[in-house]
């Protein structure tokens, strides 16, 4: 199976194909909703990718009645919503895989032997607003041996304790496409550590380079250096 576009040919992986089924499998098409697919829309949206004509998705998004995949707020920075899911670490490692992203081996064994079902999942079903800010618009210092103190510079402050689930929601929402447009390389949020089994404490990250959609974790210390392509989820007041 080819996917043909500007005249390049690429193979599909496998993991893109599992994600296009995982896809549809969480939206609960019953029969009639895949007719209406089939019928139509689908080879229409195909004809339209291998064309190079498919507007960008947000353009899409907004056309079809979705509203926007995100917002800005007077100063133009992006705020994000998200609904919680309350997925437990293994729920997320079998739901992302299925999904096409890939987990490094640290992380995966962060998700294993840390406390992540007891403090990082979101309420299932509750909103969530969050703000995307750059590096260079944070200063982290380091509060103690485990965690990361925010300073943030602007008129926002947190009013929620920030939970890991964040940056599977975000990478979930944003594409390596929507990323790469925003030149944003990693997506990450200064959650309360995780601690892997080697004791050390980590924060979890999210990539759109090398390997699609890659979930791996960094240093919750001073260690950690990030760059102005590095962005953080802050959770906005309430």
């Amino acid at each position: 199976m080819k996917n043909m576009r500007n005249n390049e040919s690429r193979p599909i992986t496998l993991g893109q194909g599992k994600q296009i089924l995982n896809l549809l499998s969480q939206q609960g098409l019953n029969s009639a909703d895949v007719n209406t697919l089939c019928d139509g829309y689908f080879p229409d949206m195909l004809k339209a990718i291998k064309l190079g004509v498919l507007p960008s998705r947000e353009a899409f998004h907004k056309f079809v009645g979705l509203g926007p995949l995100f917002e800005r707020d007077q100063s133009g920075r992006i705020i994000i919503t998200f609904t919680g899911t309350g997925f437990l670490a293994n729920e997320w490692v079998a739901r992302s895989i299925e999904s096409g992203f890939y987990f490094t081996e640290w992380a995966l064994d962060a998700l294993a032997f840390s406390d992540y079902d007891r403090r990082h999942r979101l309420k299932a079903g509750q909103s969530y607003s969050v703000l995307l800010l750059r590096s260079s618009e944070m200063v982290t210092s380091c509060q103690s041996e485990n965690h990361l103190q925010i300073s943030i510079d602007h008129d926002y402050t947190q009013s929620m304790t920030v939970c890991a689930e964040l940056v599977f929601l975000a990478r979930e929402l944003l594409s390596n496409e929507v990323m790469k447009r925003m030149n944003i390389s990693r997506i990450t949020a200064l959650h309360e550590p995780v601690i892997a089994s080697n004791k050390a404490p980590f924060i979890f990250v999210s990539s759109c380079l090398g390997r699609d959609r890659e979930i791996s974790v960094a240093p919750a210390n001073e260690e950690s250096r990030w760059t102005d392509a590095d962005a953080f989820l802050c959770p906005l007041s309430v």
